[in-house]
């Protein structure tokens, strides 16, 4: 995987929400605040998938290209684009689940997906969560 390097941090608000900011030059910054419960380990999940697979083709993948967040919520106008993306989200959805439940094992993305969890542990409030697109490895930082 050789895309754009692309920087994001997920920084914990308060104990319900987090904000995601996302540096790609030269596109614009993303800057988002989310709600943590139901969104954090899904995000999470599809940064474990992705870098495992080395996959431009997924979430991550086309926001480092250059695509906002609203156009990854509607259909990519490449069938084969989109069949790619779909395929990736069903594995984020059997990764994500599966950990929940405590049965990730050995699935794809499941060790990039306990460090990313751990770290997030780790992180106090007004810190931060620091991960390179497309490095798995994350750091906690302050933002």
């Amino acid at each position: 995987m050789r895309g754009p390097l692309m920087q994001i941090w997920f920084q914990r608000v308060d104990p319900k929400t987090h904000r995601m900011v996302v540096e790609r030059a030269p596109h614009p910054r993303i800057e988002v605040t989310l709600e943590t419960r139901s969104l954090l380990i899904h995000d999470f999940a599809h940064w474990a998938v992705e870098t495992a697979l080395e996959t431009e083709a997924g979430f991550y993948g086309h926001l480092a290209a250059g695509l906002e967040l609203d156009a990854l919520r509607e259909p990519l106008p490449d069938r084969d684009a989109q069949a790619a993306l779909m395929d990736i989200e069903r594995q984020v959805a059997m990764l994500q689940s599966a950990f929940r439940k405590r049965r990730a094992g050995d699935m794809t993305g499941a060790d990039n997906l306990r460090r990313l969890e751990g770290a997030w542990r780790k992180t106090k409030q007004g810190e931060a969560l620091t991960v390179t697109w497309p490095n798995p490895a994350p750091t906690v930082t302050t933002l």
